[in-house]
């Protein structure tokens, strides 16, 4: 077998033993998604302080909405799926993004540290770009189209 061709095996069996074993390490790897897609892929989103947080579970006053049917109070569930999740952070008084989904199992919405749920000062753009185009990505996921 000629060098070049056992060489480009051999990196891709090294490639893909490093994924392996982030995965395991990890025990989950994100694809990073834009605004959109993430707006896409989510039941809800929405802007909200957190005013409780409980054995792995978030309480949120909803302060804007973009997608989904959501009372002005949330009840989100963050720590149920091995390591993809943690309270990433999450305090009691802080504003956050929420890009959520909902999980016939689980009782009020999830999100994990892949749904690109973040805290708002480190988010401005996605919600100067929620503000300005969610209306119309919806519009648009029903088939739907503005006319001039």
């Amino acid at each position: 077998m000629p060098l070049g061709v056992r060489m480009r095996s051999q990196t891709k069996v090294v490639v893909i033993a490093l994924v392996l074993s982030a995965r395991s390490a990890l025990g989950c790897i994100c694809v990073s998604q834009t605004p959109k897609q993430a707006f896409k892929s989510a039941d809800v989103v929405v802007v909200g302080e957190i005013t409780a947080h409980e054995s792995g579970t978030l309480t949120l006053h909803v302060t804007e909405h973009f997608k989904g049917r959501v009372a002005n109070t949330m009840t989100i569930a963050t720590e149920r799926f091995e390591n993809c999740v943690g309270n990433m952070g999450m305090d009691v008084g802080a504003s956050y993004v929420m890009y959520a989904s909902v999980i016939e199992s689980v009782p009020g919405f999830v999100v994990d540290s892949c749904s690109r749920t973040g805290p708002t000062s480190r988010f401005e753009a996605d919600i100067r770009l929620l503000r300005r185009r969610a209306w119309w990505w919806r519009l648009a996921g029903r088939g739907l189209r503005r006319t001039r």
